[in-house]
């Protein structure tokens, strides 16, 4: 018997299995647009921290991290 209950026919796994891709597809997207923003958050503090600092490329850079993460953020599943 599946964790889901019913008998176990193939129509359930069938689905299971697309929507599984599905998912794994949506949170690989997720960790790539997370990745991608932490890198220009990175970017972003070290000119902040640079000597003399950079704050207007610092803050584009940390303004633009922000809005991947708020995409990355706002895709269901």
């Amino acid at each position: 018997m599946n964790r889901r209950g019913g008998g176990g026919g193939g129509n359930n796994s069938e689905r299971e299995g697309s929507s599984t891709g599905i998912l794994t597809e949506a949170l690989e997207m997720q960790r790539q647009m997370c990745d991608e923003a932490m890198g220009l958050v990175n970017a972003g503090v070290a000119m902040q921290n640079a000597s003399p600092p950079n704050a207007v490329e610092a803050e584009h850079k940390l303004t633009r991290a922000v809005d991947i993460m708020e995409q990355a953020l706002s895709i269901r599943y």
